[in-house]
């Protein structure tokens, strides 16, 4: 959708592809800021053109003589150049946010964000390079495009201090993090991370989970590995595995590709608690409110395929797909309160694919009708 919405901005679409990204822009207010943010992209791209037709230091001249003329001349011409110095203050402030500057500025909320460990918090921007410092000015790590790789230093060994960043994606956005340790995480829209920039050389490897990730941890005996996440703790020494839990649903869900796994609940020690082992291809529920965990055996490539960019349900509620979508495309779905929604079905799309073309499938195989009203889409039968 990015590079049809570039074309737009640039002028270049026809008549159907016009319609079709104004329809998206409409569709909701997160749409519409990152329409805003890809137009002043744009124009800070060709700002060399535009200052080929902006004689700024030419009108400064003429600015400040004009200034020191008397009588004081008309406001209109003063209103002129006032104008050229916003723009590049505008301008100016939108390259310090998107090369992800210190200065703190409130988050579009299309926005990946990156909170330091002093609650500063930066704007990363896909698709770039750039260096990660601490508030002390010291490396922690580079931006690699679309993942952030922390550095594993040497002086922290013996050193019981940690210090936390917290990633957090928005719907529609997927990010990546190697941890100092060689650990890799897949983050999926919608979701939050807490993390150490260096483990401790003492106790467990702990990060702090909300939304859905793929992990492959690395491999370390002396130091688990632990996902803490809505009361639920899940152990490794070093495996793949996928974990689910936002907020929004009523259970978090781990499904494990290899290696093995232990959960038990975080509110009790690891040595006391009752623990469930997780093999190769079981996924583990963990029901928020009972506190309890069951075990059965699950396709693991249903639940790791949005990695590849794929949407694939297998006999899931309606309700359930469209929340998976919202999270998808960052637009806002009114569900069906009867029983639609309860309603089960089997799709696959392709990430390619966009929310119109996922609507008019539903509606040409199941007769799911939706409109779009109020920014959002409403569904019903």
């Amino acid at each position: 959708m990015d590079d049809l919405i570039w074309k737009y901005v640039k002028g270049e679409t026809n008549t159907l592809e016009s319609e079709q990204v104004e329809n998206w822009i409409n569709a909701s207010e997160g749409h519409r800021k990152k329409y805003h943010l890809i137009k002043a992209k744009y124009v800070l791209g060709t700002f060399d053109v535009t200052q080929g037709n902006i004689d700024v230091e030419a009108r400064l001249t003429s600015f400040k003589t004009m200034a020191t003329k008397q009588p004081v001349p008309s406001l209109k011409p003063l209103f002129r150049y006032a104008a050229v110095f916003i723009v590049l203050i505008g301008l100016g402030t939108l390259f310090l946010l998107m090369k992800g500057g210190d200065v703190n500025m409130t988050a579009p909320d299309n926005a990946i964000v990156l909170e330091m460990e002093d609650g500063s918090t930066r704007v990363v921007t896909e698709n770039n390079k750039e260096i990660l410092r601490n508030k002390q000015g010291e490396v922690i790590g580079v931006q690699q495009e679309n993942e952030l790789v922390y550095t594993k230093k040497e002086t922290a060994v013996g050193t019981d201090q940690v210090n936390y960043n917290t990633l957090k994606v928005p719907y529609g956005k997927r990010f990546n993090i190697t941890l100092s340790d060689g650990s890799k995480v897949y983050l999926n829209s919608g979701t939050s991370m807490r993390y150490p920039t260096q483990f401790s050389n003492k106790g467990n490897r702990e990060v702090y989970l909300q939304g859905e990730a793929f992990f492959e941890v690395a491999k370390d005996s002396k130091h688990p590995f632990i996902v803490s996440s809505n009361n639920l703790n899940v152990r490794v020494l070093g495996t793949k595995f996928n974990v689910s839990s936002y907020e929004e649903d009523s259970s978090v869900q781990t499904v494990l590709v290899e290696g093995e796994v232990s959960l038990y609940n975080s509110n009790d020690s690891y040595d006391t608690s009752k623990k469930t082992y997780l093999t190769p291809g079981h996924k583990a529920i963990w029901d928020k409110k009972q506190h309890d965990i069951q075990v059965e055996q699950a396709d693991v490539s249903i639940y790791t395929s949005w990695m590849d960019g794929q949407m694939v349900y297998r006999h899931m509620a309606l309700k359930n797909i469209l929340k998976k979508l919202e999270r998808q495309y960052n637009v806002t779905i009114e569900k069906p309160s009867d029983s639609l929604g309860n309603q089960k079905f089997t799709a696959t799309f392709d990430g390619t694919q966009s929310i119109y073309e996922v609507l008019k499938t539903f509606k040409k195989h199941y007769g799911i009708q939706y409109r779009m009203e109020g920014g959002k889409f409403i569904i019903n039968k």
